[in-house]
């Protein structure tokens, strides 16, 4: 018996197969051919207001328990990342499985083991990433300044820069921000 069945305790309603579609074309299953409505057509057309804000109760708890990120890892080619939870296991793994490619892997679940190594491996890699993109922008400007004839700064200098910069930066949007409600709002009083 369907979930949709189990949460829907009507009576008197025809059977899925006779049911009428008032005017509405009827989906027609493969091995039969006569109509027959899917889930979403029955809850529509029979489920009252109750059943309906009962099962979107429940749909909500099950989203709610859902993970909202898995980690998946290919036993074949060893390829590990992390998706949605809509990404299902046994999907084929997208490196061994590229065109052209026979026999590839599928995709399973990581235990929480693996997805805790994982999720510390790269993290440490996009903090490295995050200071080599600051050691580049330091280069950048120091070569800015030699070209304007004017000292290279040093790290802690060129950090307390940007720091100062970010600042000043923020409180102008929050300036903004301020300046616009003022305005709303003396239009609404207005």
């Amino acid at each position: 018996m369907s979930i949709v069945k189990k949460i829907f305790k009507t009576t008197g309603v025809p059977p899925r197969e006779q049911a009428d579609f008032s005017g509405r074309p009827p989906a027609f299953s493969i091995t039969t051919s006569h109509p027959k409505l899917t889930d979403a057509e029955y809850i529509a057309h029979f489920g009252t207001a109750e059943e309906l804000s009962g099962l979107r109760r429940l749909v909500e708890e099950r989203l709610g328990r859902r993970p909202q990120v898995t980690y998946w890892t290919c036993p074949k080619c060893h390829w590990q990342s992390a998706a949605g939870p809509d990404v299902d296991a046994g999907r084929p793994c997208i490196k061994c499985n590229m065109q052209g490619f026979k026999g590839g892997g599928f995709l399973r679940a990581m235990t929480k083991k693996e997805a805790e190594k994982y999720r510390a491996a790269t993290a440490a890699a996009g903090a490295g990433q995050t200071e080599r993109m600051k050691r580049m922008a330091f280069a950048a400007d120091n070569e800015g300044r030699a070209k304007q004839g004017l000292e290279p700064l040093t790290r802690a200098a060129w950090d307390e820069n940007r720091k100062a910069a970010w600042q000043r930066q923020r409180a102008a949007e929050k300036q903004t921000e301020r300046n616009l409600r003022a305005a709303a709002q003396a239009q609404k009083g207005a």
